[in-house]
């Protein structure tokens, strides 16, 4: 049975730490930079509201309906939107599809960046100081 996880967001306990983005990149490129990080921080203007943007893995993805070469696939035991890098030619049509600007393109390398939930277990959530992030397990 396909168990689906979802990262729940609540931005009102969200502190602007950045916590979440570095522990993505750094699990996900080996480096503390937020700019490879799957999930980031929006913030309004002025500066009075915050929220953490990351993908919701929506039922019909549209992200990966619009991919030519079929380098978007959602993963058999998480239920998340996985990224086949080889398939992936750049054209950023998922990135430009997403209705919640969660996907974002990681330019020197011409990819884009998705949240794949690490395989089941966020490390955004772990490591996240005010609860702003939980996961959620649907069809248990």
């Amino acid at each position: 049975m396909l168990i689906s996880i979802r990262l729940l967001i609540d931005g009102q306990k969200c502190t602007d730490c950045k916590t979440c983005e570095l522990i993505c990149s750094f699990k996900k490129a080996s480096v503390f930079n937020p700019k490879v990080s799957r999930i980031h921080i929006a913030t309004s203007y002025p500066p009075t509201l915050v929220y953490p943007v990351a993908c919701i893995q929506c039922e019909e993805a549209t992200c990966i309906q619009v991919c030519p070469v079929k380098a978007l696939q959602k993963d058999e035991k998480t239920g998340a939107v996985i990224l086949d890098e080889e398939k992936c030619t750049g054209c950023k049509l998922c990135v430009e599809e997403c209705p919640y600007s969660a996907i974002r393109m990681n330019e020197p390398r011409r990819k884009p960046l998705i949240c794949d939930l690490c395989q089941g277990s966020p490390a955004c959530v772990e490591w996240c100081p005010t609860g702003a992030l939980t996961v959620k397990k649907l069809g248990a």
